[in-house]
Protein backbone atom coordinates (compact mmCIF):
# COMPACT_ATOMS: atom_id res chain seq x y z
CA UNK A 1 0.00 0.00 0.00
CA UNK A 2 1.26 3.60 -0.78
CA UNK A 3 0.67 6.42 1.28
CA UNK A 4 -1.56 8.21 -1.46
CA UNK A 5 -3.73 4.67 -0.96
CA UNK A 6 -3.64 5.63 2.51
CA UNK A 7 -5.34 8.87 1.81
CA UNK A 8 -7.33 8.41 -0.61
CA UNK A 9 -9.02 5.54 1.67
CA UNK A 10 -8.98 7.59 4.51
CA UNK A 11 -10.78 10.86 2.91
CA UNK A 12 -13.15 8.93 0.94
CA UNK A 13 -14.07 7.08 4.67
CA UNK A 14 -14.26 11.01 6.08
CA UNK A 15 -16.15 12.77 3.42
CA UNK A 16 -18.72 9.74 3.07
CA UNK A 17 -19.38 9.24 6.71
CA UNK A 18 -18.84 4.98 6.41
CA UNK A 19 -16.57 2.70 5.55
CA UNK A 20 -19.36 1.04 3.49
CA UNK A 21 -19.76 4.04 1.22
CA UNK A 22 -15.97 4.83 0.89
CA UNK A 23 -15.78 1.55 -0.60
CA UNK A 24 -18.44 1.75 -2.89
CA UNK A 25 -16.51 5.27 -4.04
CA UNK A 26 -13.76 4.05 -4.67
CA UNK A 27 -14.87 0.28 -5.92
CA UNK A 28 -12.99 -1.39 -3.36
CA UNK A 29 -13.93 -4.01 -0.43
CA UNK A 30 -14.66 -2.67 2.83
CA UNK A 31 -12.37 -4.41 4.01
CA UNK A 32 -9.67 -3.20 2.34
CA UNK A 33 -10.58 0.03 2.73
CA UNK A 34 -10.41 -0.47 7.15
CA UNK A 35 -7.12 -1.96 6.21
CA UNK A 36 -5.82 0.87 4.10
CA UNK A 37 -6.56 3.17 7.01
CA UNK A 38 -5.56 1.17 9.97
CA UNK A 39 -2.02 1.04 7.79
CA UNK A 40 -2.13 4.60 7.43
CA UNK A 41 -3.04 4.98 11.14
CA UNK A 42 0.24 2.66 12.29
CA UNK A 43 2.71 4.40 9.20
CA UNK A 44 1.56 7.85 11.43
CA UNK A 45 1.55 6.53 14.09
CA UNK A 46 -1.65 8.08 15.35
CA UNK A 47 -5.34 7.75 15.80
CA UNK A 48 -7.26 9.47 12.73
CA UNK A 49 -10.62 8.17 13.49
CA UNK A 50 -12.95 7.21 16.36
CA UNK A 51 -14.69 3.95 15.77
CA UNK A 52 -18.11 3.03 17.19
CA UNK A 53 -20.84 0.62 15.88
CA UNK A 54 -22.96 3.38 15.10
CA UNK A 55 -20.68 6.83 14.08
CA UNK A 56 -17.09 7.63 13.00
CA UNK A 57 -15.77 10.68 14.23
CA UNK A 58 -12.16 12.71 13.42
CA UNK A 59 -9.60 13.17 16.37
CA UNK A 60 -7.61 16.31 16.43
CA UNK A 61 -4.93 14.51 14.70
CA UNK A 62 -7.69 13.25 12.17
CA UNK A 63 -8.79 16.61 11.48
CA UNK A 64 -5.70 18.48 10.87
CA UNK A 65 -4.29 15.19 8.67
CA UNK A 66 -7.43 15.18 6.85
CA UNK A 67 -7.44 18.66 5.81
CA UNK A 68 -3.70 18.44 5.01
CA UNK A 69 -4.84 15.17 3.22
CA UNK A 70 -7.69 16.38 1.31
CA UNK A 71 -5.72 18.99 -0.71
CA UNK A 72 -3.29 16.77 -1.48
CA UNK A 73 -5.72 14.17 -3.26
CA UNK A 74 -7.06 17.69 -4.98
CA UNK A 75 -4.00 18.34 -6.35
CA UNK A 76 -2.98 14.48 -7.45
CA UNK A 77 -6.64 14.89 -9.44
CA UNK A 78 -6.31 17.91 -10.97
CA UNK A 79 -2.50 16.20 -12.37
CA UNK A 80 -4.70 13.82 -13.69
CA UNK A 81 -7.43 15.40 -15.35
CA UNK A 82 -4.89 17.76 -16.74
CA UNK A 83 -2.56 15.59 -18.42
CA UNK A 84 -5.17 13.35 -19.43
CA UNK A 85 -6.53 17.20 -21.18
CA UNK A 86 -3.05 17.06 -22.83
CA UNK A 87 -3.40 13.96 -24.04
CA UNK A 88 -6.82 14.83 -25.74
CA UNK A 89 -7.56 15.36 -28.98
CA UNK A 90 -9.27 18.46 -29.79
CA UNK A 91 -12.59 18.08 -30.73
CA UNK A 92 -16.43 19.45 -30.57
CA UNK A 93 -16.47 23.14 -31.68
CA UNK A 94 -13.87 25.96 -31.23
CA UNK A 95 -15.96 29.42 -32.14
CA UNK A 96 -13.25 32.28 -32.56
CA UNK A 97 -13.77 36.05 -32.98
CA UNK A 98 -11.03 38.18 -34.60
CA UNK A 99 -10.39 41.61 -36.31
CA UNK A 100 -11.38 41.62 -39.97
CA UNK A 101 -8.11 42.55 -41.63
CA UNK A 102 -6.01 39.88 -39.47
CA UNK A 103 -8.67 36.89 -40.55
CA UNK A 104 -8.60 38.06 -44.10
CA UNK A 105 -4.74 38.49 -43.90
CA UNK A 106 -3.41 36.11 -41.51
CA UNK A 107 -5.52 33.49 -39.96
CA UNK A 108 -6.80 32.63 -43.81
CA UNK A 109 -3.04 31.27 -44.13
CA UNK A 110 -3.09 29.36 -40.94
CA UNK A 111 -6.98 27.93 -40.68
CA UNK A 112 -6.54 25.28 -43.79
CA UNK A 113 -3.43 23.67 -42.02
CA UNK A 114 -5.03 23.48 -38.37
CA UNK A 115 -8.28 21.86 -39.46
CA UNK A 116 -6.22 19.52 -41.53
CA UNK A 117 -4.61 18.56 -38.08
CA UNK A 118 -7.80 18.49 -36.23
CA UNK A 119 -10.17 16.79 -38.48
CA UNK A 120 -12.39 16.25 -35.35
CA UNK A 121 -12.94 19.61 -34.51
CA UNK A 122 -15.40 22.31 -36.06
CA UNK A 123 -14.56 26.13 -36.64
CA UNK A 124 -16.63 28.60 -36.32
CA UNK A 125 -14.58 32.42 -37.45
CA UNK A 126 -16.17 35.88 -36.98
CA UNK A 127 -14.70 38.85 -37.92
CA UNK A 128 -15.53 41.84 -36.45
CA UNK A 129 -13.57 45.01 -35.77
CA UNK A 130 -15.64 45.02 -32.43
CA UNK A 131 -14.39 43.70 -29.19
CA UNK A 132 -16.73 40.70 -28.26
CA UNK A 133 -17.05 40.67 -24.98
CA UNK A 134 -16.80 37.10 -23.92
CA UNK A 135 -18.24 36.75 -20.40
CA UNK A 136 -21.20 37.93 -22.30
CA UNK A 137 -20.85 35.82 -25.23
CA UNK A 138 -20.29 31.84 -26.01
CA UNK A 139 -17.18 32.51 -28.03
CA UNK A 140 -13.75 30.44 -26.70
CA UNK A 141 -11.29 32.75 -28.04
CA UNK A 142 -10.54 36.21 -29.71
CA UNK A 143 -7.95 37.94 -31.00
CA UNK A 144 -6.99 41.23 -29.75
CA UNK A 145 -4.67 43.51 -31.05
CA UNK A 146 -3.51 46.77 -29.50
CA UNK A 147 -3.18 47.42 -25.38
CA UNK A 148 -5.43 45.35 -23.73
CA UNK A 149 -7.30 46.54 -20.71
CA UNK A 150 -7.13 45.05 -17.55
CA UNK A 151 -9.80 41.87 -17.34
CA UNK A 152 -10.25 39.14 -15.65
CA UNK A 153 -9.62 37.18 -19.38
CA UNK A 154 -6.32 35.27 -19.83
CA UNK A 155 -4.21 36.50 -22.18
CA UNK A 156 -1.39 35.36 -24.56
CA UNK A 157 0.70 36.61 -26.57
CA UNK A 158 1.64 35.76 -29.99
CA UNK A 159 3.93 38.55 -31.17
CA UNK A 160 4.21 41.97 -31.69
CA UNK A 161 3.02 43.95 -35.24
CA UNK A 162 5.05 47.10 -35.59
CA UNK A 163 4.01 50.09 -37.26
CA UNK A 164 4.52 51.83 -40.82
CA UNK A 165 3.96 54.82 -43.08
CA UNK A 166 2.81 54.41 -46.42
CA UNK A 167 1.86 56.36 -49.23
CA UNK A 168 1.57 55.48 -52.67
CA UNK A 169 4.11 56.34 -55.16
CA UNK A 170 2.54 59.34 -57.11
CA UNK A 171 1.22 60.89 -53.74
CA UNK A 172 5.14 60.97 -52.28
CA UNK A 173 6.22 62.13 -56.10
CA UNK A 174 3.01 64.71 -55.79
CA UNK A 175 3.08 65.86 -52.17
CA UNK A 176 7.18 65.12 -51.43
CA UNK A 177 8.41 62.33 -48.86
CA UNK A 178 8.44 63.52 -45.47
CA UNK A 179 12.39 63.48 -43.78
CA UNK A 180 10.99 63.91 -40.31
CA UNK A 181 7.50 63.19 -37.98
CA UNK A 182 6.47 66.91 -37.94
CA UNK A 183 6.79 66.76 -42.05
CA UNK A 184 3.08 64.98 -41.93
CA UNK A 185 1.75 67.66 -40.02
CA UNK A 186 1.47 68.82 -44.03
CA UNK A 187 0.17 65.54 -44.89
CA UNK A 188 -3.20 63.99 -45.72
CA UNK A 189 -3.13 61.69 -42.91
CA UNK A 190 -5.71 58.59 -42.86
CA UNK A 191 -6.67 58.04 -38.73
CA UNK A 192 -8.03 54.97 -37.29
CA UNK A 193 -10.67 55.32 -35.62
CA UNK A 194 -10.62 52.28 -33.30
CA UNK A 195 -7.78 53.69 -31.72
CA UNK A 196 -7.68 55.54 -28.38
CA UNK A 197 -6.38 58.53 -29.90
CA UNK A 198 -6.50 58.29 -33.81
CA UNK A 199 -4.63 61.10 -34.75
CA UNK A 200 -2.17 60.97 -32.59
CA UNK A 201 1.03 59.20 -33.62
CA UNK A 202 4.27 58.22 -31.95
CA UNK A 203 7.83 58.30 -32.93
CA UNK A 204 11.36 57.55 -31.22
CA UNK A 205 14.34 58.82 -33.56
CA UNK A 206 17.47 56.79 -33.95
CA UNK A 207 18.71 59.13 -31.22
CA UNK A 208 16.24 57.77 -28.76
CA UNK A 209 14.12 61.04 -28.78
CA UNK A 210 10.09 60.88 -28.20
CA UNK A 211 8.02 62.29 -30.44
CA UNK A 212 4.39 62.44 -30.79
CA UNK A 213 2.85 63.76 -34.06
CA UNK A 214 -0.82 65.20 -34.19
CA UNK A 215 -1.75 64.30 -37.74
CA UNK A 216 -4.92 65.24 -39.49
CA UNK A 217 -6.70 64.38 -42.59
CA UNK A 218 -10.18 63.83 -44.95
CA UNK A 219 -10.42 60.25 -44.16
CA UNK A 220 -11.35 58.29 -41.18
CA UNK A 221 -11.63 54.58 -40.51
CA UNK A 222 -12.26 51.59 -38.61
CA UNK A 223 -10.86 49.24 -40.74
CA UNK A 224 -6.71 49.39 -41.38
CA UNK A 225 -6.89 47.32 -44.61
CA UNK A 226 -9.53 50.12 -45.94
CA UNK A 227 -6.50 52.81 -45.21
CA UNK A 228 -4.11 50.44 -47.09
CA UNK A 229 -6.23 50.38 -50.44
CA UNK A 230 -7.03 54.14 -49.89
CA UNK A 231 -3.54 54.46 -49.79
CA UNK A 232 -2.67 52.95 -52.76
CA UNK A 233 -5.18 54.69 -54.58
CA UNK A 234 -3.13 57.86 -53.71
CA UNK A 235 -5.83 59.07 -51.60
CA UNK A 236 -3.00 60.18 -48.50
CA UNK A 237 -0.97 58.64 -46.25
CA UNK A 238 -1.73 56.29 -43.46
CA UNK A 239 0.33 54.40 -40.62
CA UNK A 240 -0.82 50.81 -40.45
CA UNK A 241 0.08 47.51 -38.65
CA UNK A 242 3.06 46.06 -41.04
CA UNK A 243 0.58 42.82 -41.51
CA UNK A 244 -1.93 44.54 -43.47
CA UNK A 245 0.25 45.93 -46.37
CA UNK A 246 3.35 43.43 -46.68
CA UNK A 247 2.05 42.75 -50.05
CA UNK A 248 1.60 46.04 -51.03
CA UNK A 249 4.88 47.07 -50.33
CA UNK A 250 6.25 44.07 -52.22
CA UNK A 251 4.09 44.96 -55.55
CA UNK A 252 5.16 48.68 -55.06
CA UNK A 253 1.85 49.70 -54.75
CA UNK A 254 2.94 51.61 -51.60
CA UNK A 255 5.98 52.89 -50.44
CA UNK A 256 7.09 52.92 -46.70
CA UNK A 257 8.61 56.51 -45.49
CA UNK A 258 10.58 57.45 -41.75
CA UNK A 259 11.75 53.65 -41.50
CA UNK A 260 14.84 55.07 -38.96
CA UNK A 261 12.08 55.91 -36.90
CA UNK A 262 10.84 53.34 -34.57
CA UNK A 263 6.94 53.64 -33.80
CA UNK A 264 4.85 52.32 -30.95
CA UNK A 265 4.41 48.14 -31.95
CA UNK A 266 0.89 46.75 -31.15
CA UNK A 267 0.77 43.70 -29.10
CA UNK A 268 -1.20 40.42 -30.78
CA UNK A 269 -3.39 38.40 -27.98
CA UNK A 270 -5.09 35.71 -28.12
CA UNK A 271 -7.32 35.76 -24.64
CA UNK A 272 -9.82 33.61 -23.30
CA UNK A 273 -11.98 32.85 -20.19
CA UNK A 274 -10.23 31.48 -17.22
CA UNK A 275 -10.32 27.90 -16.55
CA UNK A 276 -8.88 25.61 -14.01
CA UNK A 277 -7.67 23.52 -17.30
CA UNK A 278 -7.35 25.66 -20.67
CA UNK A 279 -9.59 23.25 -23.18
CA UNK A 280 -7.14 21.11 -25.24
CA UNK A 281 -8.98 22.79 -28.41
CA UNK A 282 -7.93 26.70 -27.46
CA UNK A 283 -4.34 25.05 -26.86
CA UNK A 284 -4.07 23.56 -29.95
CA UNK A 285 -4.85 26.89 -31.57
CA UNK A 286 -2.84 29.29 -30.05
CA UNK A 287 0.44 26.62 -30.37
CA UNK A 288 -0.66 26.52 -34.05
CA UNK A 289 -0.82 30.31 -34.45
CA UNK A 290 2.55 31.01 -32.83
CA UNK A 291 3.74 28.07 -34.64
CA UNK A 292 2.44 28.51 -38.46
CA UNK A 293 1.80 32.16 -38.56
CA UNK A 294 2.70 33.94 -41.78
CA UNK A 295 5.07 37.32 -40.79
CA UNK A 296 8.56 36.45 -40.86
CA UNK A 297 10.36 38.65 -37.99
CA UNK A 298 11.48 41.55 -38.67
CA UNK A 299 8.92 42.38 -40.83
CA UNK A 300 5.63 42.03 -39.74
CA UNK A 301 4.37 40.05 -36.83
CA UNK A 302 7.38 38.95 -34.27
CA UNK A 303 7.74 37.36 -31.50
Amino acid sequence: MTILDGMSSFVAVVESGSFTKAADQLGQTKSAVSKHVTKLEERLGVKLLNRTTRKLSLTDAGQSYFEKASAIIEQAEEAEAEITTFQAAPKGRLRITAPIAFGNMELRHILPSFMEAYPDLEVEMYLTDQKIDLMESNFDLAIRIGTLKDSSLIARKLGTTYGVIIASPDYWKKHGRPKVPSDLLNHNCMRYSNAENPGLWRFTSPDGKQENIKVSGKFLSNNGRMEVLMAEKGNGVCRVPSFLCEDKLASGAVESVLEEYEMSGFGIYAVYMPARYTPTKIRAFIDHIVKHRTCEKGKGVRQ
